[in-house]
C-alpha cells in the first residue's frame, strides 16, 4: 500500500474505516434484534445506515432497510421507550403489552455482548492466521547521536547489542524482545547494554534520557531515548529535480555505500558526516541496482530550516529496505494489552 499515491492511500484508509465501523454497528444491532425476537418483543424496523431508506423490504412484520447515510444503524423496538428514543423507534398507534424488566435487560445487554463476541472472533482469527508487522532485524548500531546518553556512555557505530539489562534482543524494533521495546519498558534511569566488539563482549551502563518535547503535567510521560539508530543500507527512494543529488547523477534505487572512503553503516551516519564536514564537497561511493559501484562528487546545500536539520542533498530515503515484513500471531490477551 505504501507504493500507492498518497490520495489513493487516504481513500483506501477511509474505506477501511467506514467498512469496519459499519460491521461493528451491524453486529451490535443484530444482537439487539435477535434478543428482541427471542424474548417476543415487537420489532418494527431493522435498518443499517441512517436516513430515508434507499432499499426496504417487509418480512414477517419487520421492515428491513438500508439508509442513504453510510453510518450507524438501529432497531426500532416500540416496547422499549428509552431505546426507541435513541435508536429511531416510531410511536405505535395501538398500545402494546408491557414487557418485563428481565426482557429489557436481556435486549439491552445483547448489543454489547455481540460487540464483545465480534472482538473475540477477530482476535482469534488474528491469533490463528496472523497479521503483517514491520520488523527491523538489525542489532548493530549504525548511528550514535551527538551528546546523547549513548555517546556519553561509550556506545559506538559498529557495536552489536546482544542484551539489554540481561535480556536478549532479537532486532532493533518490531517485537517485545527488540532493542527499542527493551529500552522503553526498562525500569529506572540506568540501562545496561551488553555489546559485542571485535573479540570481546562487554557491558555498557548508561543513564537514559527522554524525548525533548515539553509536556504538560496531565500528558503521558515521554518515551525513553538513548540516541542510537540501527545499521542499515542507505537506499535512495526519490531524487528531487535540480538538487545536488540530481546534479551528481544519483537515481532512485542507488545505494550510498561510502563517503570520502569511509564505509557507511546508516543514512543517519551519512547525514551527520555531511554536517560535520561543514557542507563541503564529498566523494561518495554509489552502488546501482545492477551492483556496479562508482564514485561521484556531491556538494550538499546548507538547509534553510533551523539549525540541526539534515544537510540538503535532495533525496528521499527508501526506509523500507531497513524493514522486514513478518507474520506475527499475537494471542488475544496480548492484543488487548
Amino acid at each position: 500500500m505504501s507504493q500507492l499515491p498518497a490520495f489513493v492511500q487516504v481513500i483506501v484508509l477511509l474505506a477501511v474505516i467506514i467498512t469496519s465501523f459499519n460491521i461493528i454497528i451491524f453486529v451490535h444491532e443484530l444482537g439487539h434484534f435477535l434478543a428482541a425476537r427471542w424474548r417476543g418483543l415487537q420489532v418494527d424496523r431493522f435498518q443499517i445506515w441512517f436516513g430515508k431508506p434507499i432499499w426496504k423490504k417487509d418480512v414477517n412484520g419487520v421492515q428491513y432497510g438500508l439508509g442513504w447515510l453510510p453510518f450507524g444503524g438501529f432497531v426500532a423496538l416500540p416496547q422499549m421507550a428509552p431505546m426507541e428514543a435513541i435508536e429511531g423507534g416510531e410511536k405505535h398507534e395501538k398500545p402494546l403489552p408491557p414487557i418485563s424488566a428481565l426482557d429489557k435487560i436481556i435486549v439491552a445487554f445483547a448489543g454489547p455482548l455481540f460487540s464483545m463476541l465480534l472482538a473475540l472472533a477477530a482476535a482469534l482469527i488474528v491469533w490463528q492466521v496472523g497479521k503483517p508487522k514491520d520488523f527491523m532485524p538489525a542489532t548493530e548500531v549504525g548511528y550514535v547521536a551527538e551528546k546523547s546518553p549513548a555517546e556519553k556512555a561509550g556506545l559506538k557505530p559498529g557495536d552489536v547489542i546482544t542484551r539489554i539489562n540481561g535480556e536478549p534482543v532479537n532486532g532493533f524494533a518490531g517485537s517485545l524482545e527488540s532493542i527499542q521495546e527493551r529500552i522503553i519498558l526498562s525500569r529506572g534511569e540506568k540501562i545496561v547494554f551488553t555489546v559485542e566488539r571485535p573479540g570481546v563482549e562487554e557491558p555498557i551502563e548508561l543513564t537514559s534520557g527522554f524525548e525533548t518535547e515539553d509536556s504538560k503535567w496531565y500528558q503521558r510521560r515521554a518515551l525513553r531515548e538513548v540516541g542510537i539508530a540501527p545499521a542499515g543500507p542507505a537506499f535512495i527512494g526519490e531524487v528531487m529535480p535540480k538538487s545536488p543529488a540530481a546534479k551528481a547523477g544519483l537515481k532512485p534505487g542507488d545505494q550510498i555505500v561510502s563517503v570520502d572512503g569511509k564505509e557507511l553503516r546508516s543514512r543517519h551516519e551519512f547525514s551527520r558526516y555531511l554536517e560535520e564536514n561543514d557542507w563541503k564537497a564529498v566523494t561518495i561511493g554509489v552502488r546501482d541496482p545492477e551492483g556496479k559501484v562508482r564514485e561521484v562528487q556531491l556538494t550538499p546545500e546548507r538547509p534553510l530550516q533551523p539549525k540541526g536539520r539534515d544537510p540538503m542533498i535532495g533525496v528521499g530515503w527508501n526506509v523500507e529496505k531497513d524493514v522486514d515484513v513478518r507474520i506475527v500471531k499475537p494471542g488475544p490477551l496480548t492484543q488487548v494489552v
